[in-house]
C-alpha cells in the first residue's frame, strides 16, 4: 500500500543540528570509526573494554543529537562510497538512526542505552568479514555463509566471553535478525528486548540496502525507506512512522533531481518528509553551479522529482560550504500528509 508521511511536526528541539558544524562531524566520524574498530577487532581484552565501548557509544549519541542533519549527511554520503571499514561504519549508522527513532517513540533512556550497546556489538563476530566482503566481489564460501547465518548467536557468545552479564543486552543481539515479535505471539506489548531488536533489525536492513558494496548496487533510498517503514502486515507501523520522521523520504546526504531538472544534494530534513532543504550543484544541462544554490523544495519549481543513486555522483564542493550556506527553513503551514514517492532514478 502507499506509504503516507506523518503530519508535519513542530520545529526540531532546541539545539538540534546546531551544536556542531558539518566540518566537525565529518572530522569526528572517522575518529569514532577508528576507535570502534579497535574495540571490535582487537583480539585482546582488558577489563576496561566494555566501559570504553559504552563511552564511545555515548559520544556517537551526543553527536547525533546535537548535529542531527550533519550526522545523517555524513552517514549517507559515506554509504554511497565503497569502504574497507564497512562493518564498523554500518554499526555506527545503525546506532545513530536507531536512537533517533527510539527518541521519536519516546522510549525510556535505559532502553535507548541498551539499543546503543546492542547496535555497536550486534555484528561483533563478523565485523572483519563484513569489511572484507564489502570491497570484494566474490561468492560466499560455505564457511562464510555459516558465519553470517549464525552471527547473532555467536556475537552474543563473544560478548559473554568478554564479561557482559546484562541478559537484556545479549538478548537484543541474539534477536536482531529474528522475525518481528508481533509475528510470533499474540501479546500486543512484546518485551522491551523484542521491541529493541525489531527496531535494530529494521535499521540494519535499511542501511545495508542503501550502502554501496562490491558486486551490488544499493537500493534507491525512497524504496528502502518505504520498506523500512512497513510492519509485518505491509502497513506503516509505529517504528516505521518514527523512522520516516527521522529520515524523511530523502535523508540528508542523498541526491535528488528537482522539477527544474537541477541535480541537488539534500542538506537538511524539512517539516514534511517529501520537502527537504537542498543545494543544487548541477543545472538542467548538468553543468556545475558556482556557488551551489539552496532550494526550498516546498516551492513547486524546485520540488523533488526523483531520488538519484548517490554511488554515481561525487560531491564537488566542500561539505562545510554547503552546510554553511543553508539556514534551517521556516516551518511551512500545515498541509495534507503526502503519499510516498513511487519510484526513483538509478
Amino acid at each position: 500500500m502507499p506509504l503516507t508521511a506523518p503530519p508535519p511536526e513542530p520545529s526540531p528541539p532546541e539545539g538540534a543540528s546546531a551544536g556542531r558544524s558539518l566540518r566537525e562531524v565529518a572530522r569526528l566520524w572517522p575518529e569514532l570509526e577508528r576507535l570502534l574498530s579497535a574495540l571490535l577487532l582487537d583480539p585482546g581484552y582488558d577489563a576496561l573494554r566494555i566501559d570504553r565501548l559504552q563511552a564511545l557509544g555515548q559520544r556517537v549519541l551526543d553527536t547525533v543529537h546535537t548535529a542531527t542533519d550533519e550526522a545523517l549527511f555524513v552517514i549517507f554520503q559515506q554509504a554511497a562510497r565503497p569502504s574497507e571499514h564497512y562493518g564498523v561504519a554500518h554499526a555506527l549508522a545503525c546506532v545513530a538512526v536507531g536512537d533517533l527513532a527510539a527518541a521519536q517513540l519516546e522510549w525510556p533512556a535505559a532502553e535507548r542505552g541498551l539499543l546503543m550497546q546492542a547496535g555497536l556489538t550486534m555484528n561483533l563476530s563478523i565485523t572483519a568479514l563484513q569489511n572484507e566482503l564489502a570491497h570484494r566481489d566474490r561468492p560466499l564460501t560455505v564457511q562464510q555463509r555459516q558465519l553470517i547465518d549464525r552471527h547473532p548467536q555467536r556475537s552474543a557468545e563473544l560478548l559473554r566471553e568478554l564479561g557482559v552479564e546484562d541478559e537484556a543486552w545479549l538478548a537484543v543481539v541474539e534477536q536482531h535478525h529474528a522475525a518481528p515479535a508481533s509475528a510470533q505471539a499474540d501479546d500486543p506489548e512484546p518485551p522491551p528486548e523484542r521491541r529493541l531488536a525489531d527496531l535494530l533489525r529494521r535499521c540494519d536492513q535499511f542501511l545495508a540496502k542503501v550502502s554501496v558494496r562490491a558486486g551490488r548496487h544499493p537500493m534507491a533510498v525512497t524504496a528502502a525507506v518505504r520498506q523500512a517503514c512497513l510492519g509485518r502486515d505491509g502497513r506503516p507501523d509505529a517504528i516505521g512512522q518514527a523512522l520516516l520522521r527521522v529520515l524523511g523520504f530523502y535523508p540528508p546526504g542523498t541526491w535528488v533531481r528537482l522539477a527544474s531538472e537541477e541535480v541537488a544534494v539534500v542538506l537538511r530534513r524539512g517539516q514534511r518528509a517529501d520537502q527537504p532543504l537542498v543545494a543544487s550543484l548541477l543545472d538542467e544541462r548538468r553543468l556545475p553551479l558556482h556557488p551551489p544554490r539552496v532550494r526550498q523544495t516546498s516551492v513547486p519549481a524546485h520540488a523533488v522529482k526523483a531520488a538519484l543513486g548517490g554511488e554515481t555522483l561525487r560531491l564537488p564542493h566542500a561539505l562545510e560550504q554547503l552546510i554553511g550556506m543553508s539556514p534551517p527553513p521556516p516551518p511551512p503551514p500545515p498541509s495534507p500528509a503526502p503519499a510516498a514517492p513511487e519510484s526513483s532514478e538509478p
